[in-house]
């Protein structure tokens, strides 16, 4: 949320570098260091940093890994820095493998939404239309439906996990008991018997008690992994989404 002085940012991105160097065999993918910009008022100069960051990155990896490195486009800043690592091209004629898309801090997942949709549409007219992607914060089921992404990353299985709830195909519902007494009228026994009993049952079919997913918030955890984990083994099973 504030600047980093120079000497202090230079130290950061070659220790990283350094890092990357040394075990960067281990992840499938590694952001570069972006600059985020603030969505109510974007600097163009964060699309700028963000991508001499990842040139400078990029030439110090090495060869086997460099290619892993994820430059960031984020939400509100201007598309012609995504189109940019689209069209580019290194020293060796290559394009740019992976990138990322980051639209956590879209105001609603509408915008969210449309704001995804046109970075896939840049993405599908470009010079590098088969580029891994990378989105950033998202984890919403509906939305990764209608995207072409190689991976994503979200915090919501164990922040809903934290608050006492569970995912149920993007649905939460608060299970713990705790939040029952200090939260009246948002537990789910609190709603109607059918929406009760249809949650106890698929409590059961993930193979919990009701008692354990109430009182432990890493049953809950555990329970919205294998939430997604279905969602994942039902998208094999009726195979490619995207045309």
């Amino acid at each position: 949320g504030k600047p980093i002085p120079k000497k202090e940012f230079d130290k950061y991105v070659n220790d990283y570098i350094n890092y990357l160097n040394t075990y960067g065999k281990e992840f499938f993918c590694f952001a570069g260091v972006d600059s985020i910009p603030d969505p109510a008022n974007v600097d163009d100069n964060c699309g700028k940093d963000t991508w001499e960051n990842y040139l400078y990155m990029y030439n110090k990896l090495n060869p086997e890994i460099k290619d892993n490195l994820v430059p960031v486009f984020h939400y509100q800043e201007d598309f012609k820095w995504l189109k940019n690592m689209l069209e580019y091209r290194h020293k060796d004629g290559s394009p740019v493998s992976y990138i990322g898309i980051a639209a956590a801090v879209a105001r609603n997942q509408t915008e969210r939404m449309q704001w995804l949709l046109n970075c896939m549409r840049i993405i599908k007219n470009s010079s590098n239309p088969n580029v891994k992607v990378h989105a950033f914060g998202v984890g919403v089921k509906k939305i990764l439906e209608q995207i072409n992404v190689t991976s994503t990353d979200a915090t919501s299985w164990i922040m809903r996990a934290s608050y006492g709830m569970i995912a149920i195909n993007d649905k939460s519902y608060t299970v713990s008991s705790v939040h029952k007494d200090n939260f009246s009228g948002k537990h789910y026994t609190e709603d109607s018997l059918a929406c009760t009993l249809a949650v106890e049952e698929q409590i059961k079919k993930r193979g919990f008690l009701v008692e354990e997913v109430s009182t432990d918030y890493e049953k809950r955890a555990l329970f919205n992994i294998k939430d997604t984990l279905a969602w994942v083994e039902k998208l094999k099973n009726q195979g490619p989404v995207h045309k």
